[in-house]
């Protein structure tokens, strides 16, 4: 199953009012020149993206300046961002052909790739794409997919171009930590976040990408990504169930540092047909934590299906409020070294077996 592309729909749910506070700067002609797009991921930052990238281009693309008004009588009627699917537009920005819009992105698919950065020789092309004429006068858009991934570098050529931006362009930076983004690079922009999804959201969009997934198993992953649509697509195409299960045979092992169980994970994670997988393993022990943490405090979840119940076992085997300080703080320091490694391009096998044994210390 592949997950639906967000430049080809334009389904997005739980972000109704900033659409219309998009329209409404439109509407004003007051939209800004950068804004940042940030939120959890997979909450809908891209599919936002793309949203607004073809109701801008549709809107003020092949007409004539003496037409404004009549476009903006137009755009009022209008409660969302989306445009006509048939148009030239949906169809060129969908088959990635429009000469107006870039996408600036990782190339994650890419096994043969060291770096998960964005690096500054991608920016130069967005600088080039900027300052040459665009297609029927219309305006320019770049989407940067994310922010979070420019090195130093590229940060630095992407200000000189905030700076001073050139007429009738929009530069869109998708952020899930916007906390680490340059403060000169947010200050330049304007920020909209994106709340996470209730789970009625939450539902209506997993069930439309993938509609045979039963109640249960909505559930549960509701419950494992936080409502978050675009990470679960992952967690089902990367074995992320299978990856869990086994994370979770570890922790029930703790304080014992099992060997053999992590051989075992560490196949699943890091065999080359299996990309990402390693992340959303990062992902789901923070999650697990996160979880644990608000077991150990009595915080009420949103969801408390049986499926959690063997989590439940671990958390009461394992945490209380004496050890949880330790538990955290091993993670967060664990959590830079993975970062690290992951700039670094450090053999992943030994960090994950480095940070297993530094967690089965702190809990004997």
């Amino acid at each position: 199953m592949e997950l639906i592309q967000p430049n080809k729909h334009q389904n997005l749910y739980g972000h109704e009012s900033l659409e219309k506070e998009f329209i409404n700067l439109w509407e004003k002609n007051s939209f800004p020149h950068a804004i940042i797009l940030s939120g959890q991921k997979g909450v809908g930052k891209a599919t936002l993206a793309f949203k607004i990238s073809r109701f801008i281009l549709s809107k003020n693309g092949e007409i004539e300046d003496k037409n404004y008004s009549l476009l903006l009588n137009e755009t009022k009627s209008s409660n969302n961002l989306n445009i006509d699917i048939d148009s030239i537009i949906f169809k060129e920005i969908y088959n990635n052909v429009n000469q107006n819009l870039i996408i600036l992105e990782q190339k994650t698919d890419d096994e043969t790739s060291s770096s998960n950065e964005i690096i500054v020789d991608e920016i130069r092309k967005l600088k080039l794409f900027f300052e040459r004429k665009s297609i029927n006068m219309n305006w320019r858009i770049a989407i940067i997919d994310s922010v979070d991934d420019l090195n130093i570098n590229a940060s630095n050529a992407l200000l000189k171009i905030l700076e001073e931006p050139p007429e009738k362009s929009l530069i869109i930076l998708i952020s899930h930590a916007p906390g680490n983004l340059l403060k000169t690079i947010k200050s330049r922009c304007v920020e909209f976040k994106l709340k996470s999804l209730n789970f009625c959201n939450f539902k209506k969009i997993l069930s439309t990408v993938k509609s045979d997934l039963k109640d249960y198993e909505v559930e549960y992953l509701g419950t494992l990504t936080n409502n978050r649509p675009g990470y679960s697509i992952q967690i089902i195409e990367r074995n992320g169930i299978e990856i869990y299960n086994q994370m979770l045979k570890i922790f029930n092992e703790m304080p014992q540092f099992n060997i053999e169980m992590l051989n075992k994970l560490d196949v699943l994670v890091n065999k080359r047909n299996n990309i990402n997988s390693y992340n959303i393993l990062i992902n789901l022990i923070n999650g697990f934590i996160h979880r644990a943490i608000l077991h150990i405090y009595n915080i009420e979840r949103n969801k408390n299906i049986e499926f959690f119940d063997d989590e439940i076992q671990i958390f009461n085997n394992l945490f209380n409020e004496d050890n949880i300080i330790n538990v955290i703080n091993t993670w967060f320091s664990s959590k830079d070294i993975i970062d690290k490694a992951e700039i670094f391009n450090l053999n992943k096998k030994s960090v994950l077996f480095d940070f297993f044994a530094e967690f089965s210390n702190c809990l004997k």
